[in-house]
């Protein structure tokens, strides 16, 4: 049993070595421990952790007990937000990226639209790990009612005689090209330049960017960017940048109050931004404390109490929100004078209302006939389209209508009694995993299955028994009881009941721009229908025009649904079901017919809402995914592809229709065919697959050419791979070389006890007459999210390829192509202070599921590029943090890790058994506070100076456990 008050000798003693001082805290602890399994006190249970909970065994020395809490390593925490000017102090006293950082040139207008957008926002945070070996500090005790925190973790403290050419029509994007230089946009570093000039292509520097910077335009030496403001201000901007031989120089900017980007195209020099029109924002909650020097660190939340008195992180922020009220079409002039709005024009939304809103439904029911529209509700879309000259806006409608008055008559149960008991009986299968017998290794490197011109189903069916390494076998069931209890009615009430009944009807409303001499005209907002020309006609004598509003009936559901050519616009709707021609004259447009693309597969089923639109010069392509419950050949997920004739433009007629498995992320017109990457899903020996397929259709009738599966070693346990095909500008075509870049990412074939990171590729395939070659699959250290070509040679192409922090150089040799590493920047995640003796840190960086580590002496030096030593690379988690314990950093999520050596000058990798082993040496059943007077279970982030004393007291879930006390062995020390 522990003497009622620590002997003063512990809390006076002078500076010792740490290991003699974790030597007495391990007794302390010991000690601690022994009395809790004794049950001091009479021999009652509990009586020994009681003791001890009145009593406070400290360190002998707080200076080793701290160490690890005492970094100066401190940075803004993921997410805070700082003014330009504080961002850019912080970047000069301490910055995890210094080394790639842009200079910006005319700092005083950037600072001015940088503020004006909200500020920059910190997306480098360093965790300061605490020795887990130690038992963790808090400021106070904890609340012996409230279960023990864990420790801190990061915190965000033609018309048809056009007068003039077409224009050139360009979307926004991350990633640009010209003049020897590639811009790309990274989320995280922001835009980063590499110049391609040299003998090898070199990553010039990273310009972090403020605001929520979503894409930009590239033209000669200048980009303009398009930037929403931060949550906490309603604001927009288009930042101009010059590129330059150090980096970027701001230009000038156009500032859009009370708006947010949504989509913008550019035509020649004339930018048109599409945007949310917001009411002023509403906050609630706390408004962010900045610190001093910039931003808060991203050790925790909280402050560390201290002598030194730490800095405090920010409170936590307010919840912005900013109401939608139309939206708002700018055309912004680009050229040679500063950036300057030429005009710009809102439309609202309408407000919802409800049917018969403050009347008696049924009452003002017998004023309406049916079909009667009751209400209209018009939302605009989220994007616009644009083509030959011509950008269009377009709005839902929704209208509802008067079907009829119904009444009806039921009977409910209006009083009951709880009845007889009844247990039911479940049993789900178990599963094992085990080695395919049909199992045949992948074609490459890259698990590429080339189908040799089979249609993707026959080809499914050959490689569905082979492609999987496992398959899954049943071994057993489990089974649950569960109960349940009849209700017995007493009473039964029949009512009556009248209201009326609703149908509702969608179109879709445009409001359309033609492009002319660098200016826009608004076309006439009428629609005229011409009268049917009959079944089957070609042509018409005569036009006869009635006219109603520009709108046309069904939905549409992307950017790709609408078209302009040769005179013509062309409308989708309905998934993809119907297609509407119009002709346009003049400044007018005449809607010529509907004609419906009823569906050839899955009759019965419902579309997913999934399909895609290609328009080539004479024909319109469709692939509309859908699913089947029927599961035909063990395929769940179908398509129904068809292709229109568009020819006589005004008479579209549909050229070939069928069904084939899978379904088509986007269509990409190339020389030789049409390109459908996409998904394709199949069950084979138990293990449902997910597979990623490209399929070259023909450009003539989409008839299938070539088909081939990408990564058909991935997915072993039912984990899905991905295109990511929800960026339809991620996979890019390079037409001068006829060569496809596919990114893609899976999970690979492991046993499940395995720790097993997501594995990112890029595939790269060659496009020839009548066949898919996959000529190359390259493994990343993590997702690639742009390419772009730097040379179109044949047979000698090169590009780049760009991840969030990485850049790889790609170039084609005879039949096959290389790869090059031009950055793989690891980013430090975070920091861990080993001793007082010349401020020894580790450090320890991440890119992807790679993670390495090295030391340096003095917290300013966290940064720089010298160390004591580095230590070799492993397999770690793409996301949190490591857990220092002793001289040993580990992921126990991978089972991978480091030991330090106690002078910090080597490192060696741990095994699967030496991160176990370290782990057991955790201490979670102690834990120290500051103040032992007050309650205050909040971790302790860091600390400026060592506290002259802390108080040491069994966690609140071992506190009074008597029998269930913690053993000794989980109290061990490390030295």
């Amino acid at each position: 049993m522990l003497p009622k008050e620590t002997p003063m000798a512990l809390r006076a003693s002078p500076p010792a070595s740490r290991t003699s001082t974790l030597r007495a805290i391990r007794a302390l602890l010991l000690l601690a421990a022994a009395g809790s399994l004794g049950g001091c006190g009479g021999g009652k249970p509990g009586g020994g952790t009681q003791m001890m909970m009145n009593q406070t065994p400290t360190p002998s020395d707080t200076s080793a007990y701290t160490v690890s809490y005492r970094t100066q390593v401190r940075v803004p925490g993921d997410g805070v937000v700082m003014k330009e000017q504080a961002f850019a102090d912080q970047v000069a006293k301490l910055d995890p990226i210094e080394a790639k950082r842009c200079p910006v040139s005319n700092s005083a207008a950037f600072q001015t639209a940088s503020d004006a957008l909200g500020g920059i926002t910190w997306t480098h945070p360093v965790e300061i790990l605490k020795d887990l070996s130690l038992p963790p500090l808090y400021k106070g005790k904890i609340p012996q009612a409230r279960a023990v925190p864990g420790l801190a973790t990061a915190a965000g403290a033609t018309d048809n005689a056009a007068p003039t050419a077409a224009p050139t029509i360009t979307r926004p994007d991350l990633v640009g090209y010209q003049d020897s230089t590639a811009i790309y946009l990274s989320q995280r570093h922001g835009l980063m330049a590499v110049k391609t000039d040299g003998p090898k292509p070199v990553l010039s520097c990273a310009l972090k960017l403020p605001g929520q910077p979503k894409y930009f335009f590239y033209q000669g030496n200048e980009l303009v960017l398009l930037v929403n403001g931060l949550p906490s201000v309603t604001e927009a901007a288009l930042l101009r940048f010059r590129v330059s031989a150090t980096g970027f120089d701001f230009v000038d900017a156009v500032m859009l109050d009370q708006q947010s980007i949504q989509d913008a195209r550019t035509f020649d020099s004339t930018i048109v931004i599409y945007t949310n029109v917001l009411t002023p924002f509403m906050t609630t909650g706390q408004t962010n404390t900045a610190t001093p020097g910039g931003g808060a660190p991203s050790a925790g939340s909280g402050s560390g109490a201290s002598a030194g008195g730490a800095a405090a992180l920010p409170a936590p922020g307010p919840y912005y929100y900013a109401q939608t009220t139309g939206v708002a079409v700018t055309a912004v002039q680009w050229g040679a004078a500063p950036l300057s709005i030429a005009w710009h024009e809102e439309f609202l939304n309408d407000p919802m209302t409800e049917p018969f809103a403050g009347q008696d439904p049924v009452m003002a029911a017998q004023s309406h006939k049916v079909g009667d529209v009751i209400s209209t509700y018009k939302i605009w879309k989220p994007f616009v389209s644009a083509s030959d000259r011509y950008v269009v806006l377009s709005r839902d409608v929704n209208r509802t209508l008067f079907a009829g008055t119904q009444t009806q008559t039921y009977s409910y149960c209006s009083a009951s009694h709880q009845g007889a008991a009844h247990s039911v009986k479940t049993c789900a299968p178990q599963y094992e995993q085990r080695p395919n017998p049909d199992y045949k290794p992948p074609m490459n490197a890259g698990g590429d299955y080339d189908c040799n011109g089979k249609s993707l189903l026959d080809c499914i069916q050959e490689a569905a028994p082979t492609v999987s390494q496992y398959i899954w076998v049943r071994v057993g069931q489990t089974c649950s009881t569960y109960t349940y209890y009849d209700w017995v009615c007493d009473k039964t009430t029949t009512d009556t009941v009248s209201y009326p009944t609703y149908s509702s009807q969608q179109s879709t409303e445009f409001v359309v721009y033609r492009y002319d001499s660098g200016d826009f005209v608004k076309l006439d907002q009428q629609l005229y229908e011409m009268g049917n020309p009959g079944a089957g006609a070609t042509s018409v004598a005569t036009l006869n025009f009635a006219g109603r509003p520009l709108e046309v009936p069904g939905s549409i559901d992307s950017k790709n649904d609408l078209q302009f050519q040769h005179g013509q616009f062309y409308v989708l709707t309905n998934q993809g079901e119907q297609l509407h021609t119009l002709l346009l004259i003049g400044n007018s447009i005449a809607e010529l017919g509907t004609q419906a693309a009823p569906r050839k597969g899955g009759v019965g089923w419902s579309y997913s809402g999934s399909h895609t639109t290609l328009f080539s010069d004479t024909r319109m392509m469709v692939s509309r995914a859908y699913s089947d419950p029927a599961n035909p050949m063990n395929i769940s997920q179908w398509s129904d592809v068809i292709m229109f004739d568009l020819t006589t433009p005004e008479f579209p007629a549909a050229l070939n229709q069928f069904a084939m498995p899978g379904s088509s992320d986007q269509l990409i017109l190339a020389a030789d065919g049409v390109l459908g990457p996409g998904t394709v899903q199949f069950t084979s020996g138990g293990v449902w697959r997910n597979l990623e397929k490209l399929t070259l259709f023909n450009r003539d009738d989409a008839s299938e050419i070539g088909n081939f599966l990408l990564g058909t070693e991935f997915n072993a346990d039912f984990v899905s791979s991905s295109f990511g095909g929800d960026d339809d500008q991620r996979i890019r075509l390079d037409d001068g070389n006829e060569r496809l870049f596919l990114p893609y990412d899976g999970t690979r074939n492991t046993p499940q006890t395995t720790f097993n990171p997501t594995a990112h590729r890029l595939n790269i395939t060659a496009i020839t007459p009548g066949h898919l070659t996959s000529e190359q699959t390259f493994d990343t250290v993590e997702d690639v999210m742009r390419t772009v070509s730097t040379s179109s040679a044949p047979g000698a192409g090169s590009a780049l390829a760009f991840g969030d922090s990485s850049v790889y150089a790609l170039d084609q040799t005879p039949g096959s192509w290389s790869l090059d590493v031009v950055e793989e920047y690891a980013t430090p995640l975070a920091v861990y202070r080993l001793s007082d003796t010349n401020d020894m840190h580790a450090r320890i960086d991440r890119i992807g599921a790679r993670c390495q580590i090295s030391t340096f002496n003095g917290s300013l030096n966290a940064f720089k590029p010298d160390h004591l030593t580095v230590g070799p690379s492993i397999a770690c988690p793409e996301y949190g943090t490591p857990e220092a314990i002793g001289h040993d950093v580990v992921f126990p999520e991978s089972s991978t890790g480091w030991q330090i050596a106690a002078d910090g000058t080597s490192i060696t990798a741990l095994d699967d058994a030496g991160v176990k082993e370290a782990l057991t040496h955790v201490v979670n059943q102690v834990y120290c506070a500051l103040d032992p007077t007050v309650e205050d279970g909040t971790p302790v982030p860091y600390l400026d100076a060592a506290p002259a004393s802390v108080s040491c007291y069994p966690s609140p879930q071992y506190a009074g456990g008597g029998v269930g006390a913690p053993v000794a062995a989980g109290l061990t020390l490390r030295e």
